[in-house]
């Protein structure tokens, strides 16, 4: 499995349109799980965490042609650019 976790923060009155983004990113196929957390006493910061089968499939669905559209809409809620970790998961207990 692959993972991909972002630090993410919302421009203000932004914070529903975040949750309902994750919400329709979630139903990509390749996609195991997505979760978002708010960062406690931090207002607008928070947490994105993707699973995806493996790093091919998140390879194949990035590149496609209509990703760049869907990630500019995650962009457009957002007060600057995510920081993204990437990495094979090494242990879960799901």
């Amino acid at each position: 499995m692959f993972g991909t976790t972002g630090y993410l923060i919302a421009k203000a009155g932004m914070e529903n349109g975040l949750k309902l983004y994750i919400e329709r990113l979630g139903k990509i196929p390749g996609i195991v799980s997505i979760s978002l957390y708010k960062i406690r006493g931090d207002k607008n910061d928070y947490v994105e965490n993707i699973r995806w089968v493996d790093e091919n499939t998140h390879d194949s669905i990035t590149s496609q042609p209509d990703f760049p559209k869907i990630y500019q809409e995650l962009l457009d809620l957002l007060a600057e650019e995510p920081v993204w970790y990437s990495g094979n998961l090494v242990y879960t207990n799901l």
